[in-house]
């Protein structure tokens, strides 16, 4: 692929990310108070009194099915996606978040939980545009630019949890006239139709040699997860990568909540914290890390920044003040902007060994699945004890996560 065709390859890419990222953001702010707050506009319950006897496992379950139905349904994208290509899997997808998110409005509109899970479940099965997205970039990249390219990356994701948050914040409370309520959630739904109509008339196949030994064995969950752990190098980048991620999805799932609890922040007030929160990771993975990973190697930054995220999530459980968690929010905002971006590098990596397609699929279906347990089991412990024990929990996963990675150092020169 010529550099000038590669070039706005990566921009159609990252701009995708970023619309994908703020379609996702857009829902932070806004789903916890569906079950938890009796006073916000979006509550779906009948009455306040079932907060306290179903409302915070009905937010964990909600929250799991989304990562639990990516778990199942990635592997077999990524695959297809090395056997027909990057572009159809990817316009599949993108389509398939237009319509669970449109969805998952009329479930506000209309107080139908059912549809509201459903919905939710549809965007996890097609959720799969991001890892498609990787392995394109991944398809078109070096090993001189690769690290550089998916922290352009990670400043997506970082700029989309600017604006997503800020946006479902800000638009929460709509008058009718823009669909109330479920504003937001159209929004988000058009969004993904902007960025599929985007991809469909702009975008260039990148994988120039297609894969032809995909069979039905190949692209089966067992067998594609199997493959993933039982290779020496991959292998413990999924162990640190799942244990790091379950960990981010303990404190991500009840955060809001945590913040609702303790603080009484708002849908606005929350919105604005992750817009701050997205700052950060935005700075650190736009300007530190291309700054940085050129210089140090991935393995080196995983071994201070897995412990420093585990160790910033932990000191939130015992604030006293949402002021002292913004103080600690720029320690958690680079270590995990560095963890999450050299770990998909190195995955991208060793992904070249057993096809990029399966390789970063496999990636992201065991770590959906490491972010689809905690939110259950965070429903019931914020149920049964306190909303924000998923908190402490999450910091020490990842804290092990790191000690995980330094002894076994995860350096994959050497497996």
């Amino acid at each position: 692929m010529k550099k000038n065709v590669q070039n706005k390859t990566i921009f159609i890419l990252l701009t995708t990310i970023l619309i994908e990222m703020i379609g996702v953001g857009i829902l932070i702010p806004i789903i916890p108070f569906l079950f938890t707050d009796s006073q916000s506009s979006v509550f779906i319950l009948k009455s306040a009194t079932e907060i306290s006897s179903k409302g915070y496992i009905l937010l964990g379950l909600l929250l799991a099915a989304y990562p639990l139905a990516q778990f199942f349904a990635t592997p077999f994208i990524g695959s297809l996606s090395d056997r027909y290509g990057r572009k159809p899997l990817l316009i599949s997808s993108i389509f398939g978040s237009f319509l669970s998110r449109f969805m998952f409005g009329l479930s506000v509109l209309t107080g139908n939980i059912l549809l509201l899970f459903v919905a939710r479940i549809i965007d996890g099965i097609t959720g799969g545009n991001i890892s498609v997205a990787q392995s394109a970039i991944g398809d078109i990249s070096t090993e001189e630019n690769r690290s550089k390219r998916f922290a352009y990356v990670g400043a997506m994701i970082g700029l989309g949890f600017i604006l997503g948050p800020l946006l479902g914040g800000l638009l929460s409370n709509q008058n009718d006239n823009l669909g109330g309520s479920a504003f937001p959630f159209f929004l988000a739904g058009a969004l993904s139709l902007i960025s599929g109509l985007i991809n469909i008339f702009f975008f260039k196949e990148t994988l120039d040699k297609k894969s032809t030994f995909i069979t039905t064995s190949s692209i089966s969950l067992i067998a594609s997860v199997k493959k993933g752990f039982t290779h020496k190098s991959f292998r413990p980048i999924l162990i640190s990568s799942t244990l790091f991620f379950s960990g981010f999805a303990f404190y991500t799932s009840f955060f809001n909540v945590f913040m609702i609890e303790r603080f009484s922040f708002t849908e606005r007030e929350i919105g604005l914290f992750f817009a701050y929160v997205g700052s950060i990771i935005f700075i650190a993975q736009g300007f530190i890390i291309t700054k940085v990973s050129p210089r140090v190697t991935s393995e080196s930054l995983l071994r201070f920044s897995l412990l420093a995220c585990g160790l910033a999530i932990t000191l939130n459980y015992f604030a006293t003040s949402w002021k002292i968690i913004a103080l600690i929010t720029p320690i958690f905002g680079i270590s995990n902007a560095i963890s999450s971006i050299e770990l998909t590098t190195l995955a991208s990596k060793k992904s070249l060994e057993i096809g990029q397609g399966v390789g970063m699929g496999i990636f992201t279906s065991v770590n959906a699945l490491g972010q689809a347990l905690p939110p259950l089991i965070a429903g019931f412990l914020a149920q049964s004890i306190q909303p924000s024990i998923p908190i402490l929990i999450g910091g020490l996963l990842c804290i092990i996560s790191g000690i995980y990675f330094n002894f076994f150092n995860c350096n994959v020169s050497n497996y």
